[in-house]
C-alpha cells in the first residue's frame, strides 16, 4: 500500500534529501487506519518517522444553503441528515454565510431543517437525499405555509399546535423524525421539498389542542378540551387549513374523582397513530378534584391515549406527584358520546390496558424476567403506576428459592436460569398518601421455562378486579347486604384461561380477621355478596383466583373503601 519514490538515498552530513510517499488506496482491505513507517539508517544509529493514511469510505460532500422567509441568507437554522438505511447522521453547523457543509457516506439520507425568520419558524423535509456525488442542496423557507384550524366552540382558545414528520429507517425498528411545536398558529409553517416516500417510510402529523382559559395564563379546570390531529401518509403538506365541525368530532364525558383529601391532577390527551410516530405533545390541564370535562377529539385516523397524573399542590402551584393512571390508545366514531371514569375505588392491581412497553407488566425475554406491574389501577381499570409508598418490595422466587428482590413498588428485573419451573412473585407495599388502599400485597405462582428469540413473552399473571357501586368519597352504607361484582382479568397477550377457583373474603378490622363472602357467578364474572357492619370505617378484600392451567394469584387490598352511616 505504501511505496517511496526511491528505495536508496544518501543525506550528506547536516543536509536534506526529499522523498516522496504514495499510497494506494483501492487495494481490497477494510477502511480505517492504516499505520506504517520511514526508517532512515546511519552507521549504527537510525531514525524512525511514523506515517499513516485513513482509508476514507466512499463519501461526498452535502453543502446545503438556508434561506428565510425574505429569501435571504440565514444562519437561524438547525438541520438534522440521518441515514435511510445506515446508522450514519449529522447536525451540521450552520457558517455565518447561511450555509452547512458536511461530508457523508455514500448513500440515501433524510434532511429535515428548521429556519427562523420573523414570520415563524418554517420545519422543512427533503425525504430523500440520494448522495452519490458532491451535492448542494437549498432549503428555502417561503416553501412553507402556515397552519390554521378552528373548533366548533367559539371561546375555545388554542393552546398547543404541533407538527412534524416521522420517517421509519430500514435499519432499525425505532422512528426518528423532526417536530416542531408553537403556541399560537402564527409561529409554526411547514413544506416538503422533494418527492415524496411510501406511506411505510414518512408520515407527517399535524395536531392541536384548546381549551378556555383560567385567566392567568393557563388552562386550569376547564370545562372542555378539543384534541386534533392528523396525519399524512408519504408527505408533509405544505401547511394546513381545516375548520372542525361538531359532527367530525366524538364527545367523552369525563369524571374525574377525588380518592384523598386535597388532591388534585394535571390531565393530558396525546394522539396516537399507527404506524407510532416519534413524538407528540399534549396540554397539561390542571384540573381540581372531584372534576368533569367534555374532551372532544377527531377521529379520521387516529386513535387516543390518556393520563391523569395526581398529586397535591404546593404554594407554587406544582404538583406533588401521588401516582399516575394511564389509558391504552382508544378509538372514537365522530358525532358518537362516550363516558369515562377516573380515579374511584377501589385501587388496586389492573391489567385491562396495553403496557407502554412490550414488556409489560410481566414477561420473560430469554433468561430474564421483567416486572412492572399496575398495581394502582382505579374502578374503571386505568393502569396506575408511579405512586410514592412508604415501603415497597418485589420478589421472585423459583422453586421456592429466592431469586432475587427488588424495593421498588412492583418493579424488578431477574436473571433466571433456562430450565421450566415454578416460580412465586410478590409484591408487597404500604403507603400513607391516601387513606384508601393503605396496604397492598399480591401473590402470582406460574410456571416458566426458556423464551426463544428477543421478543417478550408475556407471562401468565391475573388480577382480581372489585367494582362496586360506591358514592363520591368512594363509600358504601354501613349496616346492608353489598353485593360486589368481581371479574378476573388476564395480562395482555397471554391465553385466556378459565377460572376454576375462585374466593373473596372480607375484613372490617384492617385485614386482623377475615369473613368469607358468599360467590355466586354471573354473566360478566361474579358478585361477592357482603354484610357490612352498622359502624363506620373501611372494608378490606381478600381475594383468591386459580386457572384451568394451574396459574394462581392471592391479592389483598386494605382500606378498599369507606362504610358510611349518613
Amino acid at each position: 500500500m505504501f511505496a517511496t519514490s526511491t528505495d536508496t538515498v544518501a543525506v550528506p552530513a547536516g543536509g536534506q534529501a526529499p522523498v516522496t510517499i504514495t499510497v494506494d488506496t483501492s487495494v481490497d482491505g477494510p477502511t480505517g487506519l492504516y499505520p506504517g513507517a520511514l526508517i532512515a539508517t546511519a552507521d549504527q544509529s537510525g531514525v524512525i518517522t511514523p506515517l499513516g493514511v485513513n482509508k476514507e469510505e466512499e463519501s461526498y460532500d452535502l453543502t446545503i444553503s438556508y434561506l428565510d422567509q425574505n429569501g435571504s441568507a440565514t444562519q437561524a437554522a438547525f438541520a438534522s441528515v440521518n441515514g435511510w438505511d445506515r446508522n450514519a447522521w449529522d447536525w451540521p453547523v450552520v457558517d455565518a454565510d447561511g450555509t452547512s457543509t458536511v461530508r457523508l457516506p455514500k448513500g440515501r439520507y433524510n434532511l429535515g431543517a428548521y429556519i427562523d425568520s420573523e414570520q415563524g419558524t418554517a420545519l422543512l423535509v427533503q425525504p430523500v437525499v440520494d448522495l452519490t456525488r458532491n451535492l448542494a442542496i437549498t432549503l428555502d423557507a417561503r416553501a412553507a405555509k402556515p397552519v390554521s384550524m378552528t373548533v366548533p366552540e367559539p371561546h375555545a382558545q388554542l393552546a398547543i399546535v404541533d407538527i412534524g414528520y416521522t420517517f421509519y429507517q430500514s435499519f432499525q425498528s425505532l422512528a426518528a423524525g423532526m417536530f416542531l411545536t408553537g403556541y399560537s398558529f402564527g409561529e409554526v409553517r411547514m413544506a416538503q421539498v422533494g418527492d415524496p416516500v411510501t406511506p411505510d417510510e414518512l408520515v407527517g402529523t399535524v395536531a392541536a389542542q384548546w381549551a378556555r382559559p383560567d385567566g392567568a395564563g393557563d388552562f386550569t379546570d376547564s370545562p372542555y378540551l378539543y384534541a386534533t390531529a392528523e396525519a399524512f401518509p408519504g408527505r408533509l403538506p405544505a401547511g394546513f387549513v381545516k375548520n372542525y365541525r361538531a359532527k367530525d368530532l366524538a364527545a367523552t364525558h369525563q369524571r374525574f374523582a377525588a380518592s384523598a383529601p386535597g388532591q388534585s391532577a394535571t390531565r393530558m390527551v396525546f394522539p396516537s397513530f399507527s404506524p407510532p410516530h416519534s413524538s407528540s405533545s399534549a396540554l397539561n390541564v390542571p384540573t381540581s378534584l372531584p372534576a368533569t370535562r367534555v374532551e372532544y377529539v377527531n377521529t379520521n385516523g387516529v386513535r387516543w391515549t390518556s393520563m391523569l397524573w395526581l398529586g397535591t399542590r404546593d404554594d407554587g402551584g406544582w404538583l406533588v406527584p401521588q401516582g399516575r393512571l394511564y389509558q391504552q390508545p382508544m378509538a372514537y366514531r365522530a358525532g358518537d358520546e362516550y363516558r369515562d371514569e377516573w380515579n374511584a375505588g377501589p385501587i388496586g392491581p389492573a391489567f385491562k390496558q396495553i403496557g407502554e412497553a412490550p414488556w409489560r407488566w410481566a414477561s420473560r425475554t430469554g433468561d430474564v424476567i421483567n416486572v412492572g406491574l399496575p398495581l394502582y389501577g382505579d374502578r374503571a381499570g386505568h393502569a396506575g403506576s408511579l405512586v410514592p409508598t412508604d415501603s415497597a418490595r418485589t420478589a421472585l422466587y423459583r422453586d421456592g428459592v429466592l431469586v432475587g428482590e427488588s424495593p421498588d413498588s412492583g418493579s424488578g428485573r431477574f436473571a433466571v436460569p433456562p430450565r421450566a419451573a415454578n416460580y412465586r412473585l410478590e409484591v408487597a407495599d404500604t403507603r400513607s398518601v391516601s387513606d384508601l388502599t393503605t396496604r397492598l400485597s399480591a401473590v402470582w405462582t406460574f410456571r416458566s421455562g426458556h423464551a426463544d428469540g428477543d421478543q417478550p413473552v408475556k407471562l401468565p399473571l391475573s388480577a382480581v378486579r372489585f367494582t362496586p357501586a360506591l358514592d363520591a368519597n368512594n363509600a358504601a352504607r354501613a349496616g346492608r347486604s353489598f353485593d360486589i361484582p368481581v371479574t378476573v382479568e388476564g395480562q395482555p397477550g397471554t391465553p385466556g384461561q378459565k377460572i376454576t377457583e375462585l374466593a373473596v373474603e372480607v375484613s372490617y378490622d384492617d385485614g386482623a380477621t377475615w369473613l368469607k363472602a358468599q360467590i355466586k357467578t354471573c354473566p360478566d364474572g361474579w358478585t361477592a355478596t357482603v354484610r357490612h357492619p352498622s359502624s363506620g370505617g373501611f372494608v378490606s378484600l381478600r381475594a383468591t383466583a386459580t386457572d384451568a392451567a394451574g396459574n394462581k394469584v392471592t391479592q389483598t387490598i386494605i382500606h378498599a373503601y369507606r362504610l358510611s352511616t349518613r
